[in-house]
């Protein structure tokens, strides 16, 4: 009884670290051309082969009266969010740079900055440059932790549209729409799956032992591959992995009730 009651509380304290293990780095595998020439581009260009870019785009809505972005507020709105992301970076180091047509507009590099506007002047984009070897669940907290910002700081909503693309923020809308899949089907299918256990088992105190199974599966589970994954070197899963093991997880173990 000890013996389980330690593996219960280790995996309660395990578990859950292994939701924010998840990678979406490609890599290759060892002795393979494409990780011989990683490495070697890694080698003559570390800095580069890190970099990630996070796009901020901002253009004029097409219900509004707005001709171009290239306007005061918008120039001040870039400067703001810049400052907030040097201030953010302070104390979470993930950012390497930032570039943009407000940003130099005015400078020595004025001709750089019609890279980042459109032809008609409606539509811009801020690059902010993150450190892509930093953990994905960090990058996924500053993607949101930008949504946040661009909502605060947009001077006028009404007239213009802002939003995050590149890789990280597609990755994260993708995470999270999986996420919200599973626990639509999860809202569903769990409660006419304790109903049909109940049913079968005649019992709410062994309905309820079958609960506690369930989540006592799942927790060791995680905490095995978190267990793994620190210690025994192992490549970290897709940021979805834990979710999709946590269906297969409860599946199996109302199986193994029944």
């Amino acid at each position: 009884m000890l013996f389980w009651l330690l593996i219960f509380v280790w995996a309660l304290l395990t578990g859950p670290r292994f939701l924010h293990m998840g990678n979406d780095a490609q890599t290759p595998p060892k002795g393979s051309r494409s990780y011989s020439d990683q490495q070697r581009f890694m080698s003559l260009f570390n800095t580069k082969a890190e970099e990630l870019p996070v796009i901020l785009i901002v253009e004029c809505d097409k219900k509004s009266h707005c001709v171009n972005v290239d306007q005061p507020d918008l120039a001040k709105f870039a400067k703001e969010i810049t400052n907030r992301v040097e201030d953010y970076n302070k104390t979470h180091a993930n950012v390497f740079y930032t570039m943009s047509y407000y940003q130099y507009n005015g400078t020595v590099l004025d001709d750089v900055k019609g890279t980042f506007m459109s032809q008609d002047k409606r539509l811009s984009y801020l690059t902010i440059v993150v450190n892509g070897s930093i953990i994905t669940g960090k990058r996924y907290e500053f993607v949101n932790w930008l949504d946040e910002q661009i909502e605060d700081l947009n001077p006028n909503p009404k007239k213009y549209r802002m939003g995050l693309t590149g890789f990280d923020a597609m990755a994260r809308d993708g995470v999270d729409a999986t996420q919200e899949q599973i626990e639509q089907v999860d809202a569903f299918s769990v409660p006419v799956a304790l109903l049909l256990l109940g049913y079968m088992v005649g019992s709410w105190r062994l309905l309820l032992v079958g609960m506690f199974n369930m989540g006592a599966s799942i927790l060791t589970g995680f905490a095995i591959m978190a267990t793994l994954l620190l210690h025994a070197g192992l490549p970290r899963p897709e940021s979805a992995s834990a979710q999709l093991m946590q269906v297969m997880s409860m599946s199996l173990s109302i199986d193994y009730v029944l």
